[in-house]
């Protein structure tokens, strides 16, 4: 677009074991874009070439000599006349702060996830690249898609294009595409259900759990998008209920995140009223690590805590503060996570018929969506063609 020669290198092409490689790679990189000049100079994964310099005894001069190579050319007393220098990085934190000053890398443009009409953009982008429907809704496939990125759409429309492929199709439809939004939120499906019909009926009552706690709530933020007993991906779940976002977000209310805490508790609550308190699972270890983060995080970073107040507690203040003090975060936290297990619990029981309908249908049809579910808790049949 810009008409002029573009030189692309990589952070990580420029050191090697030998001292003085990278810094000898750096002029030479600036004394052929000072040739050919005007021209863009891209470097690629910055941090790698320019992390911040620290005092280690481990570390020695040599260690730094591109990076001062570096600054030296962006702010030398060479003339840079014409030569526009662009990095990219996913760690702007770890870059030292000398190459952000002023006169060198001083505009920073940050590349958020794409919303809905920049997803619906996306789409059309990439489908265009394969043969697809013409009745494909990608306003309806946008809406479905919030927090995905551009490379989550690629990867969308791919795996897409690879199913029907294997269905022996000649174009890309909506159940292709619904098929790879699901592998890409999921992790892909295993054919058949775990063989012990035990197993299967508490993974049914604990993913039934979560589910109503997730429908019943007026406070949050997210749809229950698909329930499954199945196991899904990499993560050695037993079953799997999805959510997606209502909209786009941005922020969340602490009515929003005490919300997320009661899905979380969902699962081991609905063991425990069905099963009793000597018979719950290890099922609910995952969902303790996300709750218990939740809860940290609102006490310690969001001021959301009535007895701490409306500060900050980074881990360099928990290790310098008294036992007294620790106690007093780790009660906090505690509180939260208690609190949300008796609204839980509060709810489930008052559900509990339909907790049981649910786990029914999962064990009957193994994966529930938005639609069925919702016929579900309305007391209707499910009716599949």
């Amino acid at each position: 677009e810009a008409g002029v020669p573009f030189i692309f290198a990589s952070g990580s092409e420029f050191d090697e074991i030998f001292v003085g490689v990278g810094a000898k790679r750096v002029r030479e990189l600036f004394e052929t874009a000072r040739h050919i000049a005007p021209c863009i100079v891209f470097i690629d994964e910055i941090d790698s070439l320019a992390t911040t310099r620290t005092q280690s005894p481990y570390s020695t001069p040599a260690a730094y000599q591109s990076i001062n190579q570096l600054l030296t050319e962006l702010d030398g007393f060479q003339s840079m006349n014409g030569i526009i220098l662009i990095a990219a990085t996913n760690r702007k934190d770890a870059l030292d702060p000398a190459i952000l000053r002023p006169g060198r890398l001083d505009m920073h443009i940050s590349v958020e996830r794409p919303d809905l009409k920049g997803r619906e953009k996306m789409f059309k982008q990439y489908l265009s690249k394969v043969k697809h429907d013409p009745d494909i809704n990608i306003t309806h496939l946008a809406l479905g898609t919030s927090g995905f990125t551009g490379a989550d759409i690629s990867s969308m429309v791919n795996q897409a294009a690879l199913k029907a492929g294997i269905d022996g199709v000649s174009s890309v439809n909506m159940s292709h595409l619904n098929y790879a939004k699901d592998k890409i939120l999921m992790g892909s499906e295993k054919k058949t259900r775990t063989p012990d019909e035990r197993v299967n009926w508490c993974t049914a009552i604990h993913e039934a759990g979560h589910t109503i706690v997730g429908m019943e709530s007026k406070t949050s933020v997210t749809d229950v998008y698909k329930v499954t007993i199945k196991s899904r991906g990499g993560n050695h779940s037993l079953g799997h209920t999805q959510f997606l976002p209502k909209t786009e977000l941005y922020d969340e209310s602490r009515a929003q995140l005490m919300n997320e805490l009661d899905i979380c508790m969902g699962g081991r609550v609905a063991e425990e009223i069905i099963f009793g308190a000597n018979e719950v699972t290890t099922g609910a270890s995952s969902d303790f690590k996300t709750a218990t983060s939740i809860a940290k995080q609102m006490v310690m970073y969001y001021g959301m805590s009535e007895n701490l107040g409306m500060r900050v507690y980074s881990k360099k203040d928990l290790q310098m503060m008294s036992p007294k003090m620790r106690k007093e975060v780790d009660d906090e936290v505690n509180k939260l996570l208690q609190d949300s297990y008796n609204r839980t619990k509060k709810l489930l029981l008052r559900k509990k018929d339909k907790l049981t309908k649910l786990a029914e249908m999962l064990m009957k049809y193994e994966t529930l969506d938005m639609e069925e579910i919702r016929l579900i808790m309305e007391g209707k049949d499910i009716v599949r063609s």
